[in-house]
């Protein structure tokens, strides 16, 4: 029998072979009792479940929840939209903590002279090693909704696989649209932390010096220096910590053989590094000045009238959209032809993870499916980064 895309989903994510019938069941079973439901089993006419979902709203509704709240990790899983940077995922923050990755820098030590024992060679002499923690925080605070008209969505299912299909597809509108979004933003994170001047740059003039400076700093990364990252803290990055980052455009004319080379593990030991693309890094525009809000920008798109009212002020240096009142462009997305940095160096912690959820209006006959999630995004600068620029 075919299986709906809530059970594909579902049959992908756990590993083993799930049936809608038994997605059904099971939901009607977590729902108890009060669901005046009459028990289900396999093969059973969907039609008279389909009419008592259609007189009773609320009992429509439980179904929803359960299972929103139930297959909530599958939708998640599933979702068609994915984030080739949800590797970077470190877990959930601490209750009431605040992350901050700490870094030590070496110290370097002096050549043994016994006959030294006054002032700074004193025994007693304090010397405190440098220590950084210096991050670029961005916080990722969503919500998002998805309307189910009760007595009117289920009117056109005859069976089980299109009903299922049909709630698979107005929460997969939900998961999707988030999954996305924090991919750009994640991508955002480090275009600003790069405008900003907190990842070491190197400019090449094509492709073929493109593929040798990301082979250089692969391996480079794993002998402790000083010019692997841009604050000048001695550091090396384990083989299996580095990341390599590259935009689809660049992507596509980057040798095939140097590829399956520089990053196969029985040819290059040394570089088995992880290598990601993405389609593209984002441009960076910030605000070259305090902006007072008007209205005008708001017609035009340049501000979410949500977060920017009329009449509040955002800061210097926040991002901006492009070309908008007091902006100026400070990276060009394009140009970036390949990141290289240490997987600590890119850190997503989630104060909130995805979260389904939903609420019933039972005058109106809807359900509303909400999506909240908040997810602090992190680029720490004393570790190791390496953009290669394209001119």
């Amino acid at each position: 029998m075919p299986q709906s895309k809530l059970a594909k989903a579902t049959t992908e994510a756990l590993g083993h072979q799930v049936t809608d019938d038994q997605i059904f069941k099971n939901a009607l079973d977590s729902m108890g009792p009060e669901n005046n439901l009459p028990g289900y089993h396999a093969g059973d006419n969907f039609v008279p479940y389909g009419q008592s979902f259609l007189n009773n709203p609320e009992t429509y509704f439980d179904y929803l929840n359960t299972i929103a709240v139930k297959y909530g990790l599958v939708f998640i899983k599933q979702s068609l939209a994915q984030n080739p940077l949800y590797n970077f995922k470190r877990g959930q923050i601490p209750y009431g903590g605040k992350i901050e990755s700490v870094v030590f820098d070496t110290i370097s030590p002096k050549v043994y002279r016994p006959d030294k024992i006054t002032g700074s060679e004193s025994p007693f002499a304090q010397n405190f090693g440098r220590v950084v923690g210096k991050t670029y925080t961005q916080w990722f605070d969503i919500e998002s909704s998805n309307t189910i008209v009760d007595t009117q969505d289920t009117m056109f299912f005859q069976n089980l696989q299109q009903f299922h299909d049909f709630v698979y597809g107005k929460v997969a509108q939900l998961v999707n649209g988030a999954v996305l979004d924090e991919f750009y933003h994640t991508k955002l994170t480090l275009s600003k932390s790069l405008a900003d001047g907190m990842i070491a740059k190197t400019t090449v003039d094509n492709v073929k010096e493109l593929q040798k400076q990301i082979l250089y700093y692969a391996r480079r990364f794993q002998y402790f220096s000083r010019d692997n990252n841009s604050m000048g803290i001695n550091q090396a990055t384990h083989v299996s910590d580095i990341e390599v980052l590259v935009p689809l455009k660049t992507s596509i004319d980057i040798d095939v053989d140097f590829v399956a080379n520089a990053f196969n593990p029985e040819l290059f030991k040394a570089t088995q590094v992880h290598f990601t693309e993405v389609d593209a890094f984002p441009d960076v525009w910030t605000y070259s000045a305090d902006h007072v809000v008007t209205s005008d920008d708001i017609d035009k798109g340049y501000v979410d009238g949500r977060v920017h009212p009329v009449g509040s002020t955002i800061k210097k240096g926040s991002i901006a959209t492009a070309n908008a009142t007091d902006a100026e462009q400070k990276l060009v997305g394009d140009k970036v032809g390949a990141i290289v940095l240490d997987r600590d160096a890119l850190q997503l912690w989630d104060a909130l993870p995805l979260t389904l959820s939903t609420i019933n209006n039972p005058k109106k006959r809807y359900t509303n499916i909400f999506l909240n999630q908040k997810t602090a995004l992190m680029f720490v600068q004393a570790l190791n980064s390496r953009a290669i620029m394209l001119k």
